[in-house]
Parts: structure tokens; C-alpha cells; sequence
């Protein structure tokens, strides 16, 4: 095994280099082979690191009690950010916010903590960044204390259980970073229902010399530091990441990058309504929120309805067989937060009724400012295509009809008929619109998590539409993703066999050219929700896929399904050779995980032996 080299914290504010070796058990000096030695130098940094989070939470404790914070009430944030925060009042009577930062810095972001919570991994920038944490911490506490900041309080959830208290702190050092506190204000609930509820903290200061810019999550505590960046993901991830740590290791709870729905479906087989939760995973960009907030075209007429529980993330129960009686899942915000570039009414006609209430709050959008017209298809401010809006989760409302679940939740698991898992891809040559997965597949594909990077993912424009691999497609995830991994299949097994089914939808195209992209089939929004409304009902027919052991539909009623054979665009062995290389690309990625469960590898095979 090659060393690699990571910066370590010691006592106090030394730091030292060293090679070591990582065998994931325990980590031992390249200058001793001695597992004793290892033992030591790991107690060590655990120590160090126990350390800071121990300064950390005093840092903020005196901050709290001391510090020039003004709490401000929904109504005071939302009046002062139309105000101050330079936005430019839309044809809706909404307002549009630009920031300098148009994306998330994954890359300049930092998880310190235990063992249990940090990362080994860290990229070039973010050893910089390690290695003068101290110094930063001491700066951070200084400015803190002398500065005067925005805060606001919400809750993350409406549940009996787990609703824990959001505190977002902003500096108001530059007043237009209020809008902030509005938009946030606007995501989380107002009231905390539930039994427990963690306190959480986050501490924007957007004005941190931009060449500095970097995020601190100290997941154990609680505690987010955002420096130098003004964009509102940094918020939203950073209560959610910190409460995905929770779910998992205080709750019985798995959180899921996942949009919630449930649907009232007629069954042809039975000729009856049935309740269908579904679950739908995918990374930003991939058409998660498009197809999580879609009435499917569902006829009201014969008892159908479409219910949207959450956007984002959702948190189901690890073993929701045992757990009966509790919710099977449960949703985090009050505000869902979409691209809009191409929003469209026909597509999208219930985002879109949501999305043009003077509720919503967009960012970044091309806005007129003279006349506040909204151009959904052009390019944001500095030519972004990371146009963001925030709408609330009531304003899905159209013809009258209310397309939401009163509370942010699904029922207990035996109040649903069916419970449906769908993976999201974005790819562009192969993968079939929709594949039926069976449990062990699906295990492997939520760690594969496939899809492409967008303005969502990366502000490097290169690589946009490249492929990426993101377990679970969800980049927040803390601790160990191999644990991660297999705690899912846990979860997929502890479901009742009759009342589970497993899909991956593609979002991109089929028979697109390899190199570029270009050409192909494309996918498009109102393909892919008949093939989701068509199965809910149970009206078609499988059969099994040749290439990749899944299965796929013989027919869907109302579409043409030739169009999306990818014999139509690529020659038998350029099929098999593409079908190939994505076989050992997955295998690849997998072998990246040591411990997880074998079924999810046997149950990826190479074309031609399904």
C-alpha cells in the first residue's frame, strides 16, 4: 500500500507531517511497524482533536452570552433583506438575491472531530487548511466577539420525536448578508414538536478574505463555521449534515439525500386505491426535485392524488418492521430549495404554480432589474447556470387541489401498501430509462450513487457532465461510508419483501456519443414521470435486461419505447464493450469500500452472464 501523506494535529497549535499507512483498523508509523506505536500516535491525535472541539464549544458559549447579536423574528429578516440585501423585487412579488458565491466549496470543506467523524482524505487545500486551524479558530473567536451579527432560529422538522433547534448566526458587518437569515427563516419550522431537540449552530462570516474561504463542521458539537462564503447551500447542508450525523448515531434513524412523496394509486391488479410511499435518491441537478414535486398525471377522477412529504432529505428508520408505530419517514424543511434554469409550466406545472408565488425567494436568477421579468432559461448574474429558489412547501397548490402531506412525514410503514426506493441517474448512453433492481442491486447502486457533475456539484465548468460517483448521492454523508453502505442493505432487508421495489430512473439520454455527449435520445421529464405514474399502477411488464442483469419494461402505455433501445444508436459489440466498461468502472469504485456486505458485489455481473 502506497503512503500518502496527511497533516495531523497534535497538543496545542503544533502540527506535524507524517507518511503513515491506513489499513482502516488502525494507522501506524511508516517509522515503526509496531501496532503499539500506532496505537499511541492515534490516542494522541484524538486527544488534540477532543481539545478543539472543547474550545470550540466554549469559543461559542462566550459568543452566545457575550457577543452583539440581534435575534430577528421571520417577519424582521424577510423586511430587512428586502431592504438591505440588494435584491431586485420579480414580477411575482418575489425577490431575487445574487451572491458572489455561486456554488457550495465541497473542496474547502473540513470535518474535525473523532476518528468516528474526520476525514483522512483531505485534498491539497484542505491540509492548508488543517494545518492552521488553530490559528483560524483563534481569529474566528476575536471576530466573534467584536462584531455585530444577524441571528435567527428555526427547527428542522415538525414530528414528535427529533425537531432540533437551528441557529443561524451572520455577520452584519455587511447588511445585505441578511437575506440569509431570511432565506433560512423560510426553510425550517417555527415550533419545536419534538421530545428531543439538539441544539445546532452555524456561523456565517461572508466577508472572510475570499482567499481564505473555507467551511469547519464540528459534527460532535454541533457547531458550523462558514468563512468566506455567501451562498445559502452552505446553510441548508450545514444543518443537515450535522443532523445526519445525529439520525444515525442517537435516533435508529438512516438520512437520506432523498425527495418524499406518496401516492393514491389505482392498482390494476386489484382494481383498488393503494398508498404508495417512495423514496428518490439522486444528487443535485439530476431532476430529484422535478419528479419528487410532480402530480405524475394521476386522475383525480378515479381516486388518484399525489401527496409531496419532501424535497431533500428524509430520514427513514433503520428498522422500520421493529419500529411499527413510528413514522417510517420523516422530512426536515418547510421550504424546498431547486434549480429553477428551464423551469417550465408544462413540465414542471406544480414547481412552477409554487415557484411564481411572491413567497418563493430565488437566487441568482436572471431578473430584469428595471421590470423584475424572470428569464428562467438565461444564464444567472457572472453567466451561473446554478439558478437557485427557495418555495414553501404549502404554495403547492394547483387548480384548487393541495399536492402536500399535512405534516412533513410518511406514515408507519403499515399504513402503506407499497414502499418504493428510486435511484436517480444522469447518464447519456446505455442506461435504460427506468431498471428494476432486486434488494442486493440496489444496495450496490445507492453506494455506486452514479451521476454527472453540474453547476451544483462544481464550479470548475469542465467538468460539467462528467461522470461522478457519490455514495448514497449524497455528499454530506459523516463517518464511514462503508458503514453507511451497509446499514442501507440493513434497511432495504428489514422491509417486508411483498411490500418493497427497487428502481433506477435515468434523467439524461440514450445513445448519446461517448466522447461527447452530443446526439442520443433524450430522456425528457414527461417520459420519465408516465414510465413512475405507469408502474405506481402496476401496468407493466418486465423482462429482463441483457447487459446489466436488471429489468426493464416490455411496454409502457402511452409511450413508444423503441425510441429508447439503445440498438437504435450503437453495433452489438460497441453495446457489449460500453456495457463492459461500465461493469469494471462500478467494480472499481466499489473496491474503494473494504467491509462492505459481498451480496452487493455479486450482485453486479459482467454482460453476458446474467
Amino acid at each position: 500500500m502506497k503512503p500518502r501523506k496527511v497533516i495531523f494535529l497534535l497538543c496545542g497549535s503544533l502540527f506535524i507531517s507524517s507518511s503513515i499507512f491506513t489499513d482502516g483498523r488502525k494507522i501506524i508509523s511508516s517509522e515503526s511497524s509496531g501496532a503499539f506505536t500506532g496505537i499511541i500516535f492515534r490516542r494522541v491525535r484524538d486527544d488534540a482533536f477532543t481539545a478543539i472541539l472543547a474550545q470550540v464549544k466554549s469559543d461559542i458559549g462566550e459568543f452566545t452570552q457575550k457577543g452583539a447579536i440581534r435575534t430577528l423574528s421571520i417577519e424582521e429578516a424577510k423586511a430587512l433583506a428586502e431592504r438591505d440585501g440588494k435584491g431586485i423585487k420579480t414580477e411575482f412579488g418575489s425577490y431575487d438575491f445574487n451572491t458572489r458565491i455561486k456554488s457550495r466549496s465541497a473542496p474547502r470543506t473540513l470535518i474535525i472531530g473523532s476518528g468516528q467523524v474526520r476525514d483522512e482524505n483531505l485534498n491539497p487545500v484542505q491540509k492548508e487548511i488543517a494545518a492552521k486551524v488553530n490559528e483560524t479558530l483563534a481569529k474566528v473567536k476575536e471576530y466573534m466577539l467584536k462584531k455585530p451579527f444577524y441571528h435567527t432560529r428555526g427547527y428542522l422538522g415538525e414530528n414528535p420525536e427529533w425537531t432540533p433547534e437551528s441557529n443561524l448566526y451572520v455577520s452584519a458587518v455587511n447588511p445585505e448578508n441578511v437575506r440569509l437569515n431570511h432565506m433560512v427563516a423560510q426553510t425550517l419550522f417555527t415550533e419545536g414538536k419534538g421530545k428531543k431537540q439538539p441544539n445546532y449552530k452555524i456561523v456565517y462570516i461572508p466577508e472572510w478574505p475570499a482567499n481564505d474561504l473555507q467551511i469547519l463542521r464540528f459534527p460532535e458539537i454541533g457547531v458550523t463555521y462558514v468563512l468566506g462564503s455567501d451562498y445559502y447551500g452552505e446553510a441548508k447542508k450545514g444543518f443537515l449534515t450535522q443532523d445526519g450525523w445525529d439520525m444515525k448515531t442517537k435516533e435508529g434513524r438512516l438520512s437520506l439525500h432523498a425527495g418524499a412523496r406518496i401516492d393514491h394509486v389505482f392498482d390494476v391488479k386489484t382494481g383498488k386505491i393503494k398508498k404508495v410511499g417512495t423514496l428518490l435518491l439522486g444528487l443535485s441537478a439530476t431532476g430529484k426535485t422535478t419528479l419528487t414535486v410532480h402530480n405524475l398525471g394521476l386522475d383525480p377522477a378515479r381516486g388518484e392524488e399525489s401527496l409531496v412529504v419532501q424535497d431533500d432529505f428524509t430520514s427513514v428508520l433503520s428498522n422500520p418492521q421493529k419500529d411499527s408505530t413510528r413514522p417510517f419517514a420523516i422530512g426536515k424543511e418547510d421550504g424546498f430549495y431547486l434549480k429553477t434554469d428551464g423551469l417550465n409550466p408544462l413540465e414542471q406545472p406544480l414547481i412552477w404554480e409554487a415557484a411564481t408565488k411572491p413567497s418563493a425567494i430565488f437566487e441568482n436568477v436572471a431578473v430584469n432589474p428595471v421590470t423584475g421579468k424572470v428569464n428562467f432559461n438565461a444564464p444567472g448574474p457572472d453567466d451561473t447556470t446554478n439558478q437557485r429558489g427557495i418555495m414553501k412547501r404549502r404554495a403547492l397548490v394547483l387548480g384548487g387541489r393541495n399536492y402536500f402531506t399535512e405534516e412533513p412525514n410518511m406514515p408507519p410503514l403499515s399504513e402503506l401498501d407499497e414502499i418504493n426506493v428510486v435511484f436517480i441517474t444522469r447518464q447519456n448512453t446505455i442506461i435504460p430509462p427506468i431498471s428494476q433492481l432486486n434488494l442486493e442491486q440496489a444496495a450496490a447502486f445507492f453506494m455506486l450513487g452514479e451521476s454527472v457533475h453540474s453547476s451544483a456539484s462544481t464550479s470548475k465548468k469542465e467538468l460539467w457532465g462528467k461522470p461522478v460517483n457519490e455514495v448514497g448521492t449524497n455528499p454530506f454523508i459523516v463517518g464511514s461510508q462503508t458503514q453507511e453502505g451497509n446499514v442501507f442493505y440493513s434497511f432495504l432487508k428489514n422491509l417486508p419483501k411483498e411490500k418493497v421495489r427497487a428502481f433506477l430512473v435515468n434523467t439524461g439520454k440514450i445513445g448519446a456519443n461517448p466522447e461527447t455527449g452530443e446526439g442520443g435520445e433524450k430522456i425528457t421529464v414527461s417520459v420519465t414521470t408516465t414510465i413512475l405514474r405507469e408502474t405506481l399502477r402496476g401496468t407493466i411488464e418486465w423482462q429482463k435486461e441483457p447487459l446489466f442483469g436488471t429489468l426493464v419494461p416490455v411496454a409502457v402505455p402511452g409511450l413508444d419505447m423503441t425510441r429508447f433501445d439503445p440498438r437504435r444508436f450503437f453495433h452489438a459489440p460497441d453495446l457489449l464493450r460500453l456495457a463492459a466498461e461500465k461493469y469494471d468502472q462500478r467494480m472499481g469504485w466499489l473496491a474503494n469500500f473494504p467491509g462492505l456486505d459481498a451480496a452487493m458485489l455479486s450482485a453486479l455481473k459482467p454482460p453476458g452472464e446474467h
